[in-house]
């Protein structure tokens, strides 16, 4: 359920609603207004990107609903803007058309595979309902989240000339932390969950809300993740760059150099998981993998900061019996490392 501004409602005005809704349905059916905001949104957002370069680009764009809600939808968009559109995975499919509709690999092969046969500029992806989104480049090559999201907010401050606050979780790459730090937002780091980015966007002056898994909410839109204004802002920033979505990233590469970023899940019996979930308030390794901790965290399990923007977190699941482990260092040796050793640490504390 969401409120007039975008985001989630309150615990006390679910139990409002709740408590209107009679645990017998009623025979005869109450008086109703039918109203379309679709296409008031779909509207919207079209203004909210500038058609004149996309269109004066005409870029080829495939679109990956992943027969999810935005089917249809982005495409429509797009086209209005002047893009050659192919749409995919967008027929009406009660099993998602047997891909799980997330905007990650190995789902996005598809995507990955129709950007190159059709010569397209870049591809876009929208998760199940729409919150979520994934930029595949020219070369067929899906970018992670965590380059999405510094990504976008360059563009947001250098091609737009906006400004604020950047808020990420806690679970998200140094690499946006690094793009804040370049462009001279001010950084603000909360615990995992929507809920805690949308409380940072009340006090105001926040430019860009970003989790770990590619939700971004734009608060001067809606303060709520929007996949498909992500995927219009990634299409307009190509059209005015005049150069292909690879060169972008490698040029913000550059920038704010390379973090490689990993997650395991550590699978544990129910008490070992509670074990763990206890001791960790006063758990404090000396060190990880060889690696003196600079900085630690306790607000969402444990995070351990290193010298070169290295990282390590151990957040035990509040529904499973399970204890996620986070890890980001510049190379893929040292950050298996990192996760190896925190694992590690994870078990033996159990």
């Amino acid at each position: 359920m969401r409120t007039g501004d975008g985001g989630p409602a309150s615990h006390d005005l679910l139990d409002q609603v709740e408590q209107l809704v009679p645990n017998v349905p009623a025979e005869v059916r109450g008086s109703y207004v039918e109203a379309d905001f679709v296409g008031a949104y779909l509207a919207d957002l079209a203004l909210l990107v500038d058609g004149r370069a996309i269109a004066a680009a005409h870029p080829r764009v495939v679109v990956d609903p992943m027969y999810g809600s935005g089917t249809d939808r982005l495409a429509e968009v797009l086209r209005g803007l002047g893009c050659v559109v192919t749409q995919i995975h967008g027929d009406r499919s009660e099993d998602f058309g047997g891909i799980h509709p997330e905007p990650a690999n190995p789902w996005t092969d598809d995507c990955e595979q129709t950007v190159v046969s059709t010569g397209s500029e870049l591809g876009v992806l929208l998760d199940g309902d729409g919150d979520r989104a994934a930029l595949i480049d020219e070369t067929g090559h899906i970018l992670s989240p965590h380059e999405l999201a510094p990504l976008i907010l360059g563009y947001l401050v250098e091609g737009r000339g906006k400004r604020g606050r950047v808020v990420t979780t806690l679970s998200c790459s140094a690499s946006i932390v690094r793009q804040a730090e370049r462009l001279g937002c001010e950084y603000v780091s909360v615990p995992v969950g929507f809920t805690r980015i949308y409380r940072e966007m009340l006090e105001g002056d926040v430019l860009l809300g970003a989790e770990e898994y590619g939700g971004l909410s734009i608060p001067a839109h809606l303060k709520e993740r929007d996949g498909l204004l992500v995927c219009l802002l990634a299409v307009e920033l190509v059209a005015r760059a005049h150069k292909p979505l690879s060169t972008l990233v490698e040029e913000m590469r550059s920038q704010i150099g390379r973090m490689c970023y990993t997650r395991r899940d550590v699978r544990m019996d129910s008490a070992a998981t509670q074990a763990f979930r206890m001791i960790l308030p006063g758990f404090n390794p000396e060190s990880v993998a060889g690696r003196t901790p600079v900085e630690v965290s306790h607000a969402d399990g444990l995070k351990l900061q290193f010298e070169d923007d290295s990282w390590v977190l151990m957040r035990p699941s509040r529904t499973d019996s399970v204890v996620r482990v986070y890890a980001e260092a510049p190379t893929e040796e040292e950050r298996d490392a990192l996760l190896e050793a925190t694992c590690t640490i994870v078990r033996g504390g159990a």
